[in-house]
C-alpha cells in the first residue's frame, strides 16, 4: 500500500487554511471539498498546474492545479487570487501529458518590500517523462534562469528555498480578492504538500 504524508508549512498561516485532498475510512485518498468525495487517481493525480502573478510584480498570487480522478474525469481546484477585477493578472499554465508526471516542486517564499509581508517570489515543477524517460523544469514566470545564484547576495531573514518531491497534492493558507478590497492583499500565504513516501 501507498503512504502519504504532510511537509511542513512553507510560508505563513495568514489567510484562511485549504486542503485538496483527504484520506476516506477505506485509505482512499478523495477531494476533500466535493460532496460526492471523488477519488483520486494516485498512478496520475495532476493534469495541469496554473501559476498567477499580477503584471509588474514578481509574486505568485494565485495557483490552480487540475486534479485526475480515478474515473478519468478532472476537476479545478483553484486558491488565492485567481480571478481578475482588473485585467492584471497573468497567468502561466504547466499542462502534463498521459507520459508526465509531477516530481518536484521548488520555490522561495520571503519578505517582499512591496507586500510587507512574506509572500512566494515563485513556484516552478519538475517533470518526469516516462516514455522518453527525460526530466524537465517547468518554471513559469523563468524566475530561476533570471537570478544567478553564484553572485547573489545572501538571502534575507526569513527566507525560505523548497523543494518537495513526489507531491500528489496542495494544501495551505489563502487569501481570496473576495476578502480584500486591495488585490494586492490577496495570494497565497502558505503551502504544504501532500507527499508520496512509497510503499509500506
Amino acid at each position: 500500500m501507498q503512504a502519504y504524508i504532510t511537509t511542513t508549512l512553507v510560508g505563513t498561516t495568514r489567510g484562511n487554511l485549504f486542503e485538496d485532498i483527504a484520506f476516506s475510512n477505506a485509505g482512499k485518498i478523495v477531494i476533500r471539498d466535493i460532496k460526492e468525495k471523488p477519488q483520486l487517481d494516485h498512478t496520475h493525480p495532476i493534469k495541469q498546474l496554473s501559476v498567477y502573478q499580477i503584471t509588474g510584480l514578481k509574486v505568485v498570487v494565485g495557483l490552480s492545479v487540475v486534479y485526475q480522478l480515478a474515473d478519468g474525469k478532472s476537476i479545478t481546484i483553484s486558491h488565492g487570487y485567481t480571478k481578475s477585477k482588473t485585467g492584471k493578472l497573468v497567468q502561466k499554465d504547466v499542462v502534463l501529458t498521459d507520459n508526465e508526471r509531477l516530481v518536484g516542486v521548488f520555490g522561495e517564499n520571503s519578505t517582499d518590500d512591496r507586500y510587507k509581508r512574506q509572500v512566494f517570489k515563485h513556484i516552478g515543477f519538475v517533470v518526469v517523462n516516462d516514455y522518453l524517460r527525460t526530466t524537465e523544469i517547468r518554471d513559469p514566470f523563468d524566475s530561476v534562469a533570471a537570478t544567478s545564484y553564484d553572485q547573489a547576495a545572501p538571502p534575507a531573514a526569513g527566507t525560505q528555498y523548497f523543494y518537495v518531491s513526489d507531491v500528489v497534492a496542495f494544501g495551505g493558507f489563502e487569501t481570496t480578492t473576495s476578502q480584500q478590497s486591495d488585490e494586492t492583499d490577496a495570494g497565497i500565504d502558505g503551502l504544504f504538500f501532500y507527499k508520496n513516501v512509497g510503499l509500506q
